[in-house]
């Protein structure tokens, strides 16, 4: 399936805007790409299916795979070569929430066991968004591409 793989032709954007895979160069050569956090966020997530019943001592699940999947699988379909790292966490009842804090957008974005993924956001105008991931992917992504990529120097998921 290569719906999720687009290219950016115009050289007139400061940065350029490519999904995850492919991406034109300032010399017009193309070019694979993956997030640089993408790796790191694989290896978060393979760390969460170590944590046993109750890591929280509040009596937290275990981390469910499919919802761990299903959070793998959203990010590799919209997620932008500068796209910012997301925090990514376990919740206690064995989902996993992706998260966005930057330049006053607060999204997240939850993947719950047995239930449709859910997000929550509030914009930089103070906007605030809630419901099924499925049915305001339009909102999602738009706040997405809004997120400013990281700055190299803090060393973001290197």
């Amino acid at each position: 399936m290569l719906d999720y793989l687009t290219v950016s032709t115009s050289r007139s954007e400061e940065r350029p805007r490519a999904s995850l895979g492919l991406r034109v160069s300032k010399d017009s050569t193309v070019e694979l790409v993956d997030p640089i956090w993408l790796a790191a966020v694989c290896r978060q997530i393979n760390q969460f299916f170590l944590l046993q019943p109750n890591w929280d001592s509040n009596g937290a699940l275990r981390v469910d795979f499919e919802s761990a999947m299903g959070a793998l699988a959203f990010l590799v379909q919209n997620a932008l070569h500068d796209m910012p790292a997301p925090y990514v966490v376990p919740m206690s009842n064995g989902g996993i929430q992706i998260e966005w804090h930057r330049s006053g957008v607060d999204l997240e974005i939850s993947f719950v066991p047995l239930e449709a993924p859910t997000f929550w956001c509030v914009d930089s105008d103070g906007n605030e968004y809630e419901g099924e991931l499925e049915q305001h992917m339009l909102i999602v992504a738009s706040l997405l591409r809004r997120l400013p990529p990281d700055d190299e120097r803090y060393g973001y998921y290197k």
